[in-house]
């Protein structure tokens, strides 16, 4: 979904952000956007992109709670650990790479400083630190480091399947609700500080929605009743909405998507047999990381390539879509499964070792 949303609309309709982010020039004027391409505005403002997005944070805030039933929190945060920065590593230099030939050949300079670079390295301080992001994906991993860490400090909590657990969003919108009206004026002002304060703004936010997904975790073990979850639910997610009015972290009526991606993850939760595995979707899930990490930067180049070369629009989206799930697939073979075997040997010898001093 994401992907799709990015090759299919975001690229031919949004012409200078897509060339932008791998340093492409513009398409010129006489590549025209074919009218198909213009078939799916009427979802408008429904997101193809911001709908994937939603469903991975549901994703994450349901398996995560299971993670304290074999390992300690520190287990827990070095798995995590192995499981993101690795992969992210290989995938960030990839698309740096992507850049740097792109520059070369449309003649553009390196758009980002050494600083910048080294920082995109470690999501979850990019967004605390305030640089530019990179790729165009970093922003849902720095939400998702966040994400770890609260989980981590309230392990006990989680681990004893203790509906308390909930507080915690609630305690950190009300210092993010009160100072969200200041986030759009500080950032249009460029006031010092401006970037931390959305960031915190932006990261309790989205905290809220992610901990819905703990929600249907606790529901799915039968540690909470439906009507106390109904509440939870429904509380957290009109906190993310009215963080996000008041903020503007981005805009208002992206909020119905992420409604949208809440109802059919609880279609998913509900009727299970009806989305049982395929080989065809543990392809994808196995690869899923990262394909999402660097089907932006690549993708959009390799776009703008094949379309300056008056490639149909069509297929230059199956070519773009076909080449990154390929990339993404050796990545995986090569990086991410021996990456993530390693971090979870690791979490399991931390444990073994916490257990036997404790």
């Amino acid at each position: 979904m994401v992907m799709f949303g990015h090759y299919y609309l975001i690229f031919w309709q949004h012409r200078d952000i897509a060339t932008n982010l791998p340093n492409a020039m513009p398409l010129p004027t006489s590549i025209v956007t074919p009218s198909y391409i213009y078939t799916l505005n009427f979802l408008e403002p429904f997101s193809f992109g911001i709908f994937g997005v939603a469903i991975f944070f549901l994703i994450s805030g349901f398996v995560i709670p299971f993670s304290f039933d074999k390992t300690s929190w520190k287990g827990f945060l070095i798995g995590r650990a192995m499981r993101i920065y690795p992969t992210y590593a290989a995938g960030l230099t990839f698309s740096i790479l992507v850049i740097v030939v792109c520059g070369i050949h449309y003649g553009r300079p390196f758009p980002f400083e050494s600083h910048v670079v080294l920082i995109n390295y470690f999501p979850g301080i990019r967004d605390v630190i305030w640089v530019a992001g990179i790729d165009g994906i970093i922003w849902t991993l720095d939400i998702e480091i966040k994400f770890y860490i609260v989980c981590a400090l309230a392990s006990r909590l989680i681990l004893n399947s203790r509906t308390s657990v909930f507080i915690i969003p609630l305690a950190l919108s009300i210092p993010a609700y009160l100072l969200a009206p200041s986030v759009d004026e500080a950032m249009k002002s460029g006031a010092l500080f401006s970037g931390q304060l959305y960031t915190f703004c932006a990261s309790i936010q989205y905290l809220n929605f992610m901990f819905i997904g703990v929600a249907f975790n606790y529901l799915y073990r039968n540690v909470i009743k439906a009507d106390i979850f109904l509440v939870v639910v429904v509380a957290l997610f009109m906190l993310m909405a009215a963080i996000c009015w008041r903020a503007k972290t981005v805009p208002i009526t992206l909020v119905w998507t992420y409604g949208f991606a809440v109802l059919v993850f609880a279609l998913a939760f509900t009727f299970p047999k009806i989305l049982k595995a395929r080989a065809i979707t543990d392809f994808f899930a196995d690869i899923s990381f990262p394909l999402y990490i660097i089907h932006g930067v690549f993708g959009y180049a390799l776009q703008r390539v094949l379309a300056g070369m008056y490639v149909p629009a069509w297929l230059c989206i199956l070519l773009a879509m076909a080449a990154s799930v390929l990339i993404a697939t050796i990545m995986h073979s090569t990086i991410e499964s021996k990456a993530h075997s390693l971090g979870r040997a690791m979490a399991r010898h931390f444990t073994i070792a916490h257990r036997i001093t404790t």
